[in-house]
């Protein structure tokens, strides 16, 4: 059975939808969007920055013992650098902090992403924004008098025709 990814790109590309029939609705929801992937960001670059610490940690673990046992790891042989550096190399639990150490590396990348969408989905906004202002400008509107209350004000003025 696979393992839940914590993020998940479906749930992120809702965060790009807008409905732009509601933009103050958006408007209130951007500055909220902003603040959660910005905290996701964070605590996956913490996450990434103690998952290199327990990687460096572990290789540097296995280095000491090698070679203070080089004969267990070296049982025909001398022992080289470039013995050790592949020993490292092929271990099966470094192979695996590695791989988890791009797992996180890729979250650090998709919520940095994430946050760059959100500034051009604030211009966005802003765009929406500008829209609807000139319309509440440009566009003839209905106003509370009726047409027939109009037409008894001119022909008042007119003389009452």
């Amino acid at each position: 059975m696979k393992k839940k990814k914590k993020h998940d790109e479906s749930e992120i590309n809702i965060v790009f939808e807008i409905d732009e029939n509601n933009v103050k609705e958006e408007w209130t929801r951007q500055s909220a969007l902003y603040q959660e992937y910005a905290t996701k960001t964070i605590k996956a670059v913490k996450r990434k920055n103690k998952t290199n610490l327990f990687l460096d940690t572990t290789i540097a673990e296995f280095d000491k013992k090698i070679r203070e046992k080089p004969s267990k790891y070296f049982p025909k042989g001398k022992m080289t650098e470039s013995g050790i550096k592949n020993l490292i190399d092929f271990d099966n639990n470094i192979g695996q902090i590695k791989e988890g150490l791009i797992e996180r590396e890729y979250e650090v990348q998709l919520y940095s992403n994430v946050l760059k969408s959100l500034e051009h989905r604030k211009k966005a906004l802003e765009f929406f924004g500008q829209i609807y202002l000139a319309s509440l400008y440009s566009e003839p509107r209905e106003s509370e008098i009726s047409d027939l209350k109009v037409r008894k004000i001119i022909n008042r003025k007119r003389g009452g025709e």
